[in-house]
Order: C-alpha cells, then sequence, then structure tokens
C-alpha cells in the first residue's frame, strides 16, 4: 500500500512598519508509490537476446508491470517578508 506523508512547521512575526515575516519548513515523504516498471528491459548492448523473458520464454516484447516500487521525499524553508500598504504608497 503507498503511503503519503506531509507536514509543515511555521514561525510568523509583525515587525515595526507594518512589516510581516514568517519562516517555514516543510515536508513530505511518499513509500511505494505505484509507477510503470519496464520487467523485460536488456541491459545496455545486449539486444534483444540479453531479455530476461526471452531467455526464459521467447518473450521479445517490452512487458510493462505496474508496481509500488518508488519512494521520494522532499524538504524545503521557506521564508517571506511582507509590508503592508495603508493609506496609499508611502
Amino acid at each position: 500500500m503507498a503511503t503519503l506523508q506531509s507536514w509543515n512547521f511555521t514561525i510568523e512575526r509583525q515587525l515595526p512598519g507594518q512589516i510581516t515575516t514568517s519562516i517555514a519548513y516543510v515536508g513530505t515523504q511518499t513509500t511505494k508509490s505505484f509507477a510503470d516498471l519496464e520487467i523485460n528491459a536488456a541491459a545496455p548492448g545486449a539486444g534483444t537476446a540479453g531479455r530476461p523473458l526471452n531467455a526464459l520464454f521467447g518473450h521479445s516484447v517490452d512487458t510493462w508491470a505496474w508496481n509500488g516500487y518508488l519512494s521520494a521525499n522532499y524538504h524545503a524553508l521557506q521564508a517571506t517578508i511582507n509590508r503592508r500598504v495603508a493609506n496609499g504608497l508611502r
């Protein structure tokens, strides 16, 4: 079964002069994500004879399986500085 976890943490502060700052950490982790997998691929330069299913069964074409074999993660630091505009630009 594929899983996805996501998390974040943010700190925000109001500074003098209508300025707001924030800093955040964001992350995700996926495991067993599904994707196509070519199960009859030959090694580079091996040709059709190098396909594993050709040696076993005489099957010499691409064979794709939908399998949960991928994992990925993402980590980021995000920072912003904003200044509120009030009563027109100054």
